[in-house]
């Protein structure tokens, strides 16, 4: 049976495995929008929210509950991360609206 952390780590794998398609997808003139769409909802809904959702409902309160602080520290760059990644993900949400308007890259 795996840990909560080992899970979470699995998770990470399967994030970096959909960074790395949609990377792929973005060098080669292969991928279409609805490629595009499509990883972008799968970060949308399991990055974020799934795995986020495990990390900050469950593991960082856990982790300040024994005295790691959320103002600092690996708590607080987490979050930070998290923040960026949404960022991220919101930016190629709109660019994918912008292409299906009719601007081009």
């Amino acid at each position: 049976m795996k840990t909560a952390t080992q899970n979470l780590e699995e998770d990470h794998v399967y994030i970096l495995r959909l960074i790395d398609v949609m990377e792929r997808m973005s060098q080669s003139s292969g991928g279409s929008v609805k490629d595009f769409e499509t990883v972008v909802y799968l970060i949308k809904n399991f990055a974020d929210g799934v795995h986020h959702a495990k990390e900050e409902n469950l593991l960082f309160p856990m982790m300040v509950k024994k005295g790691f602080s959320n103002q600092q520290g690996p708590v607080s760059v987490m979050l930070q991360d998290h923040i960026q990644g949404r960022n991220y993900v919101k930016g190629m949400a709109d660019g994918i609206n912008r292409l299906k308007e009719g601007d081009s890259i």
